[in-house]
């Protein structure tokens, strides 16, 4: 009897034990989803320029460049460089679109490159990248009319730049796809490394990060995602 008791009672608490742990894990699971996991998809890791980045373009690289910073229509503050080729007169101006959680440092290579093809290069830190404000990136969403408004200022400032391409890595290639569909200035692309379905590659590296596949999980981090970039 005093057995059965004992038994009885370690059942109980055991019981309890594993009710709390499932009340708590629903709660974080919940939290994460409603206050975590909708904010890593779209707040990457911020790499800031080094400030060594436009002595290496002018003396290392021997380019001639200037700063080209624009104010896009919801108030966000983008920069980037307009690098000059030696060669003129200029064949046309590339811009080169980085990919996630990096900044225009990283094209500095192929703008070397393409300078030295005679064409002009133009440089940007998407918004919520490098030296750009926002702190919120949305896949092209808007960023393609972020490139909208450069290529307006562009224009203006630059008169004799065009005709313009584009070049984009990763989710600058993402960018190029979507600006280009709307935006007849820009005459020819160049796309390496795009995802075909946001979704997806998500969900492909939620499984790669936690080693478990959790599809609703993804889902509903994603819907609510959607709600913060609207």
């Amino acid at each position: 009897m005093i057995q059965f008791i004992q038994n009885h009672k370690l059942l109980t608490a055991l019981s309890v034990a594993l009710g709390g742990f499932l009340i708590l894990g629903y709660l974080g699971i919940s939290y994460s989803i409603k206050h975590i996991l909708p904010y890593s998809a779209i707040r990457p890791a911020r790499i800031i320029t080094n400030n060594s980045s436009p002595s290496l373009m002018s003396n290392l690289f021997k380019l001639h460049y200037e700063k080209f910073n624009v104010w896009t229509k919801d108030s966000i503050e983008l920069k980037g460089w307009f690098v000059y080729t030696h060669l003129q007169p200029a064949k046309g101006t590339i811009f080169l679109l980085h990919g996630i959680g990096d900044s225009k440092t990283s094209m500095i290579p192929m703008a070397v490159k393409f300078a030295s093809e005679g064409y002009n290069c133009i440089l940007f830190d998407h918004r919520a990248h490098g030296e750009s404000t926002g702190i919120n990136c949305t896949f092209g969403y808007y960023e393609k009319f972020d490139y909208q408004t450069i290529i307006d200022s562009a224009i203006v400032r630059y008169p004799h730049s065009q005709p313009y391409g584009f070049f984009g890595n990763s989710l600058g290639a993402a960018i190029t796809v979507q600006v280009m569909s709307i935006d007849r200035r820009i005459k020819a692309g160049v796309v390496q490394s795009c995802f075909g379905n946001l979704r997806e590659t998500i969900h492909d590296y939620f499984k790669k990060i936690t080693y478990i596949s959790l599809p609703w999980i993804v889902d509903k981090a994603l819907i609510e995602t959607e709600k913060r970039i609207e």
